[in-house]
């Protein structure tokens, strides 16, 4: 586990970081592949977890940690598996946070949102306040209205991810990163012109992007090793960094 400010830092140093999806079916040889690869931070998805019971969670959870870590709890609302109750669900969180680096909640998750961050801060992890379109890419002035919203609602990052059918879309989703360069913004495409956004949008300052290991969780994920080897090829400050990118913190 990297300490909270590692893993900020980690996230606003201006150089292309990548993070790809586990579940609780993912082995440790997996894992270590990915590292290897490129991984800079493994994200755990906790709502696709053949159970949620907290002490067998807790231990995937802690088996997952050979890298920085970020817990999400999908909504099924937004794209995720996650069914239980909000009363469940805050606990999960609530059991997870001392153990991994960062959380992901939804800013639509409003019933425990507030309780979610409080946990957060009192353990000290920094938190995405994240929403997720699967119909369209809103008008950047709807989406500049949701990272001030998840700002005030105490994210440290706030990640949007909407579908990108068209040219527009994507030059929207550029539009709002380069707005938003080195302030903490993660901005991701999905549907097919999505591929090309997980490449340009953190070159031009999104601070995470997300790519697929031996299972693509998201549509328009390119491969770990596509997106490693893209940006190594594209961006001068990812190549510069060299291995130091993929070094987990003790």
């Amino acid at each position: 586990m990297t300490t909270p400010d590692s893993f900020r830092t980690l996230l606003t140093t201006g150089v292309p970081r990548v993070a790809v999806p586990f579940t609780d079916g993912t082995s440790d040889e997996e894992l270590l592949e990915a590292i290897g690869a490129g991984l800079d931070v493994a994200e755990i998805r906790i709502d696709l977890f053949a159970t949620t019971e907290p002490a067998v969670v807790l231990e995937q959870v802690q088996r997952l940690g050979a890298a920085p870590t970020l817990a999400t709890i999908r909504s099924a609302a937004e794209g995720g598996g996650w069914t239980g109750t909000d009363a469940d669900r805050l606990r999960l969180f609530e059991v997870v946070l001392p153990t991994v680096d960062a959380i992901d909640i939804e800013l639509s998750s409003r019933a425990i949102l507030a309780e979610v961050i409080a946990a957060a801060r009192t353990a000290g992890k920094p938190v995405i306040v994240s929403s997720h379109d699967f119909a369209r890419t809103p008008p950047l002035e709807d989406l500049e209205g949701f990272v001030a919203d998840a700002r005030a609602a105490g994210a440290d990052f706030a990640k949007v991810a909407t579908l990108a059918q068209e040219p527009a879309d994507l030059a929207t989703l550029a539009a709002l990163t380069i707005g938003h360069a080195g302030d903490g913004l993660i901005a991701v495409g999905m549907g097919e012109l999505g591929p090309a956004s997980r490449i340009f949008l953190p070159i031009l300052g999104s601070a995470l992007t997300y790519a697929a290991g031996r299972q693509q969780l998201v549509s328009g994920q390119l491969s770990l090793a596509d997106t490693v080897a893209a940006l190594a090829d594209l961006s001068p400050t990812y190549a510069a960094a060299g291995d130091e990118r993929h070094t987990p913190e003790p």
